[in-house]
């Protein structure tokens, strides 16, 4: 089983709408498990509520950077993601930073997407 951990920063349905729009293109996928986690405060929330999609969040407020690298770390370990797709520059810079802190033999494969 591969298990997609799919990761934005972003709040704004546009990008959501993105991230979620690839989540559905291997929905139908027997062996992909994925999940997402975007801010507490994220339209896309409401959208996973709605379709009981495999969704965390985090509280993006003063300390965003450190709750999503803690966020990470954690779902990784907990849920054995094979794939972290990071949706924005900043929340490569926290995936990145996350690595730091899981154990050496966990190494996932990177997919990154900038929209502009």
């Amino acid at each position: 089983m591969i298990k997609i951990l799919n990761v934005t920063l972003s709040t704004e349905w546009t990008e959501g709408k993105q991230m979620y729009m690839v989540c559905g293109l291997l929905k139908e996928k027997k062996y992909i498990q994925q999940y997402i986690l975007c801010p507490e405060n994220a339209a896309l929330v409401n959208r996973c509520k709605e379709d009981n999609a495999n969704y965390f969040t985090y509280k993006k407020n003063a300390f965003k950077f450190f709750n999503l690298i803690v966020s990470i770390v954690s779902i990784c370990k907990r849920e054995n993601i094979s794939v972290l797709h990071i949706h924005g520059i900043s929340a490569l810079s926290a995936a990145l930073a996350a690595m730091n802190f899981l154990s050496s033999g966990f190494s996932p494969f990177y997919s990154f997407a900038q929209f502009e």
